[in-house]
């Protein structure tokens, strides 16, 4: 993770960023740096695109840690072994404050139907989930504890946190940390048996309407699964509809002393620990904590969405303002692991509809379509042809002009705002609905014969522009009607072209569809539009 990696701040931060922000500063001049840690962390993720001062100090101390230092700061051999203490101390304190887990639950599971007594059984299972937080946090001191860590420090535990930094004596809470105390002190956030945590819970299955139908008894996390007996008919009914929801009730970290007297080899070692009570909204937050390296990657790409949200849209005679998206799309790969996938257009302007045979005739004084009519789209243009009349019009507009070079060699500045053939990204994003994409099978709808002319009504022939419904950004015939010559390489020598045309089956006209065409080629259902790009993107 580097600094390289943050945008400039260029809006307000905001209210709960700087009370955060606030907060870690405190405890970073008390050196309580678990707790700076933790702060900062939530101040970064609250306010990204804003967080160079959290995001820079956040960094400081990973790096002392990761060097073995208890913190930021010059220590001698004496100082070093001090100060791990009470920062150790600080960490246990604060993970038993701040849930370093979440809770997940599994489907409902219908278990054996007693048909005398018209009851059932059913089962839950609940996934105990560390957070991201904890993951970055924890092991990032762990690590720097064991770089630092000298055999001759007899008075620390050498395998900590399995080991706690605490002793036996001063009893399970000590400065605010919660243990578990057996043969060792261990810190109870941390404490696992072979099957069990301390973390014990309560849940219910409500209703819509979040009625209360069943509730559980304590449910100790490692438990294979809670199981509801005695079920009744009326509430078996609602649970098969599917119509209930899982919702945690309370959530406990048990500490204390052991007694052997308690173990039953289950979970009855827990039966007279004390326990501290979680708030819930804790494993709410948790659950939508993301890793703050995901976080960093994502703050250009929000910092970009702002400026093309800032950007103002001229009126351009014939054109259509298409706001564009800066977003890094998080997604799992058939392994389960989260991966991105970055979704970035820049602004520009499409033309509404397909250059007619009107316009092309006015630029390059001549018409080479089959189907004659003025406001029908013009055919019969090669990719080549398209990048001429671009180009002139461009010209005959005093506008820059966006191609440079012939042939193979043609290139496209894309920084002009002259007129040009849209990108593939460009034409299937606008075809799609732009920002505030509509799922649709077709351009503008799920029934092709709204927004298309295609095979199955179109009189064999091409029709005039703009005479069946437009998409939900107002630009018309993005599907069917004619073929759309893009800008993009297919292959080793063709250009792309989307949309379908007048003689083609729904399939070709979906707004996904597009084909390798030979850019030397023209036929009479082949045709183009225009987009130009912003001066601001």
């Amino acid at each position: 993770m580097t600094l390289s990696l943050l945008a400039t701040a260029l809006f307000a931060q905001t209210a709960k960023y700087t009370e955060l922000l606030n907060k870690a500063t405190k405890y970073e001049n008390k050196k309580e740096w678990c707790y700076a840690l933790g702060y900062y962390y939530d101040a970064i993720a609250e306010d990204p695109e804003n967080s160079e001062k959290a995001l820079t100090q956040y960094t400081a101390i990973t790096d002392a840690i990761k060097e073995g230092k208890p913190g930021p700061g010059d220590y001698n051999e004496f100082t070093l072994h001090d100060s791990w203490i009470p920062f150790l101390q600080n960490t246990e304190k604060y993970w038993t404050e701040f849930f370093p887990r979440y809770f997940t639950f599994s489907e409902i599971k219908k278990g054996a139907v007693d048909y005398e007594t018209h009851k059932a059984s059913y089962s839950v299972s609940i996934k105990s989930n560390l957070s991201a937080k904890y993951k970055e946090i924890q092991k990032l001191i762990e690590e720097g504890y064991k770089t630092a860590y000298r055999s001759d420090w007899t008075n620390l535990p050498e395998n900590w946190p399995e080991t706690s930094i605490f002793s036996t004596a001063g009893g399970a809470m000590q400065k605010g940390a919660a243990l578990f105390i057996g043969d060792r002190a261990v810190p109870a956030f941390y404490f696992k048996t072979s099957d069990y945590g301390l973390y014990d819970l309560n849940f219910s299955i409500c209703d819509e309407n979040d009625v209360e139908l069943l509730k559980s008894g304590r449910y100790l996390e490692g438990t294979d699964s809670y199981t509801f007996n005695k079920v009744s008919a009326n509430s078996m009914a609602v649970i098969d509809s599917e119509k209930v929801t899982l919702k945690l009730t309370a959530i406990y970290l048990e500490y204390g002393t052991y007694n052997k007297a308690d173990d039953d080899s289950g979970r009855g070692f827990v039966k007279h620990l004390h326990k501290l009570p979680i708030p819930l909204k804790q494993n709410e937050m948790n659950i939508q904590q993301k890793d703050i390296c995901n976080i960093v990657l994502c703050v250009p790409y929000v910092g970009k969405q702002k400026q093309l949200d800032a950007y103002k849209p001229v009126a351009i005679d014939g054109m259509v303002f298409v706001r564009g998206i800066s977003k890094l799309e998080e997604y799992k790969d058939y392994n389960g692991k989260f991966k991105f996938t970055v979704q970035n257009v820049d602004n520009f302007y499409m033309a509404a509809t397909e250059v007619t045979q009107a316009q092309y005739q006015c630029v390059m004084g001549k018409n080479p379509s089959y189907f004659i009519g003025a406001n029908r789209p013009v055919e019969r243009v090669s990719w080549y042809d398209a990048v001429a009349y671009c180009n002139k019009r461009s010209e005959q507009e005093g506008l820059p002009l966006c191609y440079s070079g012939s042939g193979d060699s043609i290139t496209c500045d894309f920084t002009a705002n002259g007129y040009r053939l849209p990108t593939n990204t460009e034409w299937g994003y606008a075809a799609k609905g732009g920002k505030d994409e509509r799922n649709y099978t077709y351009a503008g709808s799920n029934t092709i014969g709204n927004v298309a002319w295609y095979t199955n009504n179109n009189g064999n022939k091409t029709h005039d522009v703009a005479t069946k419904k437009p998409n939900t950004l107002g630009i018309y015939d993005m599907s069917g009607n004619v073929w759309e010559w893009c800008w993009d390489m297919s292959g080793n020598s063709s250009r792309v072209s989307c949309g379908g045309g007048y003689s083609d089956y729904n399939l070709f006209c979906t707004v996904g569809n597009g084909l390798g065409i030979d850019p030397s080629v023209g036929n009479s259902n082949g045709g183009f539009r225009v987009v130009r790009s912003c001066s601001v993107k």
